[in-house]
């Protein structure tokens, strides 16, 4: 997504290249943000101002609206990677999705609509969601 910004801004303010690491930053924090939002809006706006100066000294800045649906194309890719590796696993198992009482998940990517579909699809049954918490303490039985 981050990415996908950088076209976008270099589109809106005519530059050829734009390398600016803390730009690069505040682009990769707007994507972030924006994908959160998505989890729950159909779409939201973007605005990043102040990224770089225009050859007449005028600043520049990203000001976009993202859908979810841009969104999915985005990742589309990388969830379907996932779900191939997920599938993989429960046939390493031997175990079929009905076997399975239930799916947890946890992160914050757990959350996005996507992905939620591309496990649904895979284990027949909607995810259930764990607080990062309780993944951080079934972590800390682990290592105990």
């Amino acid at each position: 997504m981050a990415a996908h910004l950088h076209e976008v801004f270099l589109r809106q303010s005519g530059l050829q290249t734009y390398g600016d690491p803390i730009g690069r930053q505040r682009l990769l924090e707007a994507a972030e943000a924006a994908k959160i939002r998505l989890d729950d809006e159909e779409e939201t706006r973007v605005q990043v101002p102040f990224l770089t100066a225009g050859a007449d000294a005028m600043p520049l800045g990203l000001d976009t609206t993202l859908s979810r649906a841009q969104l999915d194309r985005l990742t589309r890719e990388l969830v379907e990677r996932c779900a191939a590796v997920a599938g993989s696993v429960l046939r390493a198992s031997r175990l079929e999705p009905e076997e399975m009482d239930a799916v947890f998940v946890y992160g914050r990517q757990a959350r996005a609509p996507a992905v939620v579909e591309a496990i649904t699809r895979v284990f027949g049954q909607t995810p259930r969601r764990l607080p990062e918490a309780a993944a951080a303490r079934g972590a800390v039985l682990l290592v105990q």
